[in-house]
């Protein structure tokens, strides 16, 4: 693109709060550099807030977590293995048991999210194959029951790649392909959601204060 040159894309991304609303039928170029003018506001159903993690594939979570200790001191972590039955499972629409094993480290103001396929197949194993480890998902609280999300994103068509219902079937989580070179998780979880019940939110604060080996 010539520099100082206007474009103008379809957009399945909103403006958020900081940016302002521009005027969809203006051109824009501040300070001879292009910038993207968005042709229409997205359905406000489909409208991501504020992003809760970053999840990142891996083959080994002990291994991935150690070296983000040891490169970065990115850390403590936590680890912590899900186990999701076919009746709860979904994989491009067909039920699946699957299990996968989880290490989390909060880097203010998000969580880390380091994921590692176990058992049974799942969208992990094929991006771990085809891209090896790297960034998977970014995820989006988005609140409500899970059935009425997942709804609202395939009637605007978007692929749902996998599901992972809690034992309340009325919550829980899902992979949603963008088509904008990564995946969205949108989380679907009561005002208190695992996060809280499990205690995993203190245990590693507790863990980041123990100047020692954290426990699993």
């Amino acid at each position: 693109m010539i520099r100082g040159q206007v474009a103008r894309i379809p957009a399945r991304v909103g403006i958020y709060q900081g940016f302002g609303l521009f005027d969809p039928t203006a051109d824009y170029v501040m300070g001879g550099r292009c910038i993207l003018v968005l042709e229409r506001i997205p359905p406000a159903a489909l409208m991501l807030g504020g992003m809760s993690h970053i999840g990142i594939a891996v083959p080994d979570v002990e291994v991935a977590a150690r070296g983000m200790v040891e490169a970065f001191s990115i850390g403590p972590f936590r680890l912590r293995e899900v186990v999701t039955p076919r009746e709860r499972g979904l994989v491009h629409g067909e039920p699946r048991a699957y299990t996968l094993r989880f290490a989390y480290a909060r880097v203010e103001p998000i969580t880390l999210e380091l994921i590692q396929p176990v058992r049974g197949e799942t969208i992990y194993d094929a991006f771990l194959a085809t891209h090896g480890p790297g960034l998977h998902h970014i995820g989006f609280p988005v609140g409500g029951l899970l059935d009425d999300a997942l709804k609202r994103w395939t009637d605007a068509g978007y692929a749902v790649e996998m599901v992972h219902r809690r034992p309340d079937p009325r919550h829980g989580w899902a992979y949603i392909d963008t088509g904008l070179g990564f995946r969205a998780e949108i989380l679907c979880d009561p005002p208190v959601g695992w996060w809280e019940t499990s205690d995993l939110l203190a245990r590693i604060e507790a863990c980041r204060a123990y100047d020692g080996e954290c426990s699993k």
